[in-house]
């Protein structure tokens, strides 16, 4: 049983932290609007597509189309995130 109990407060150690991580985030995310985060990303993919029509550098183009999917993936958590305080 101490090993189990010595294994689960580890654990909650680590929960804390997630939490303490989780709340900074959503601190320092709560001030940029959700449509921000959209505008971004439609902006790389402008920004991709014209370096690719227009450049040799696809390799830069590919490297800032990478970014859409996050920024839209932040976009949605901070969306969440907000709806969920509203609650």
């Amino acid at each position: 049983m101490d090993q189990m109990s010595g294994s689960s407060k580890p654990h909650l150690k680590q929960d804390d932290k997630e939490k303490q991580i989780s709340k900074k985030v959503e601190e320092y995310t709560s001030g940029i609007p959700s449509a921000a985060y959209f505008g971004l990303a439609v902006g790389s993919m402008i920004l991709s597509a014209s370096i690719a029509a227009f450049t040799r550098r696809k390799s830069a183009a590919n490297f800032i189309g990478l970014w859409v999917p996050t920024l839209m993936l932040v976009g949605v958590y901070d969306k969440l995130v907000k709806l969920e305080a509203r609650d």
